[in-house]
């Protein structure tokens, strides 16, 4: 059995996560000072969550419990509603709308996007969305698809139009360049250039606000911690086989600051798109790498048990910062989902008690915990031993209480 000792993980100089994501930990003290007994002001607050999963109800769990502390139970009034078979966030969205809360509360990706482009008024908090620059695009997408399509409506009877229309679409179609070196797979070398796209650049100089009446808190992962567990659980690292499902816009984002982080430890990337000949790309994926790493995203945990099994009868270590492919990696940081809607209620408060532009307030991120978990048994497969550092993941799951890590701010406390 080898042990893993890889201390420092190469010293770790990839500070990058939290620039490269426009989110930033407050900079200034902020007092959470208690609404007194005697004031009945209560406010009135609107939940809208993507689901009703145990992932955002553990989100909505800290939130709540966040109001609770800061505000007490009697100055709020909370209005829940999740998504389900029988009604859409675009539908709860259009209900919010028209209603006159003091202010929004998103839990989701989809929600976040639903009420911004219904609501431009009302203030709204947000949480689990990984990217948030690239929300404000999507917020902006379903903004104008509504205006297009009065506008399409206007000019449905306009033959001409009609042809000039496709006119121009032929003139415009060009053919995309193919950078792949192989099906699904592109490398280090290959894709190096273009971290210093436009695109990019325009990223790492966005100043984490929205400029509209959104802020909120990113459940981007600490993608620093992960790539120190990348180098802590491969025993011998020179490349690194990023591997997610094609166009996951999520994947990307997380994809293209992790590869950045691994040019700058000098180490190597190979990536790879799941696009239908997945057999072999992940045959592919475990040649060439000495360690796999799987993003979070929606369609990551279809893919995790074939890449994972794959992997381990290659004897290559699989990392994952998704829930549910934990479940088949080798390894894995444990992420509590409350510390996230903890975060969400303090910013809540900042808003209505203390009179925060909610265009103005960065996005934070959740500074999760990260207790690193393992797979004992794909531990015993690859012949791995792991310091007391790591957690066996299905004894740590079991006894691991909601929100046990957060702190939580006391009556008259001074908190960041």
């Amino acid at each position: 059995m080898r042990k893993l000792y890889r201390f420092a993980a190469l010293g770790m100089a990839c500070a990058l996560a939290l620039s490269m994501a426009g989110c930033k930990k407050p900079e200034k003290e902020v007092k959470y000072d208690p609404i007194k007994e005697e004031d009945d002001t209560v406010y009135t607050i609107y939940v809208m969550q993507d689901n009703d999963s145990d992932y955002y109800n553990d989100v909505l769990t800290g939130y709540k419990d966040a109001l609770n502390d800061l505000f007490g139970s009697k100055h709020v009034d909370i209005k829940h509603s999740a998504a389900n078979e029988s009604i859409s966030v675009d539908q709860i969205a259009e209900a919010y709308a028209v209603s006159a809360p003091q202010l929004i509360f998103a839990n989701g990706p989809l929600s976040v996007t639903a009420i911004a482009a219904a609501e431009q008024t009302t203030p709204i908090v947000g949480a689990g969305v990984i990217n948030f620059q690239g929300e404000l695009n999507r917020i902006q997408e379903k903004k104008d698809s509504l205006l297009n399509s009065v506008a399409t409506n206007i000019t449905l009877n306009d033959e001409s139009s009609d042809e000039n229309t496709t006119e121009n679409v032929d003139n415009q179609s060009t053919p995309v360049e193919d950078t792949e070196t192989s099906e699904g797979s592109t490398s280090s070398e290959d894709t190096a250039s273009e971290n210093t796209t436009s695109d990019n650049e325009a990223e790492e100089a966005w100043d984490g606000t929205t400029k509209i009446n959104l802020c909120g808190v990113s459940s981007l992962s600490d993608l620093e911690s992960e790539l120190s567990l990348i180098i802590e659980c491969t025993p011998t690292l020179y490349s690194v086989g990023i591997i997610y499902p094609e166009g996951d816009t999520d994947a990307i984002y997380q994809a293209q600051i992790m590869e950045k982080m691994i040019l700058q430890a000098g180490l190597k990337y190979n990536e790879y798109l799941l696009n239908g000949s997945n057999d072999e790309i992940i045959q592919d994926a475990c040649s060439q790498n000495s360690c796999l790493y799987l993003p979070a995203c929606n369609g990551i945990d279809s893919y995790a048990k074939d890449i994972c099994d794959q992997a381990t009868k290659a004897h290559i270590p699989t990392v994952t910062n998704d829930l549910e492919a934990s479940e088949y990696s080798l390894a894995s940081l444990h992420e509590d989902p409350y510390i996230m809607g903890y975060a969400a209620g303090k910013i809540t408060y900042r808003i209505l008690v203390n009179g925060e532009d909610p265009s103005t307030t960065q996005i934070e991120n959740a500074n999760y915990e990260n207790e690193k978990l393992y797979n004992k048994k794909i531990a015993n497969a690859l012949e791995l031993t792991f310091p007391k550092s790591f957690y066996d993941r299905d004894e740590f799951l079991s006894e691991y209480e909601i929100g046990s890590t957060t702190k939580r701010v006391a009556k008259q406390e001074v908190s960041q």
